[in-house]
């Protein structure tokens, strides 16, 4: 199988031992089992915000290149290149 995501992510879902658990313990159990999970969601969420903010950052600076950019690259800046004498 692949990577354990939820490890890399610090994302712990549940087996199913600690589902059963819950539901044998009673109601107030399973909402707490289910507000734990509730937390890590709303936190990956965030952290995939912030991720995809980033992301669109890092293509936006990719798709410059010194025509669009502003910045000419002093190699391909022609208005002061000195010609080389050997």
């Amino acid at each position: 199988m692949g990577e354990d995501y939820s490890v890399v992510m610090n994302f712990s879902i549940p087996d199913h031992k600690a589902i059963r658990k819950a539901f044998a313990e009673g109601e107030e159990a399973v909402v707490t089992l289910f507000d734990s999970v509730t937390v890590q969601v709303e936190e990956l969420a965030a952290q995939l915000e912030k991720q995809a903010g980033m992301l669109k950052d890092l293509q936006a600076r990719l798709s410059k290149n010194s025509r669009n950019s502003g910045n000419r690259l002093q190699a391909t800046d022609t208005t002061n290149r000195t010609e080389r004498t050997a």
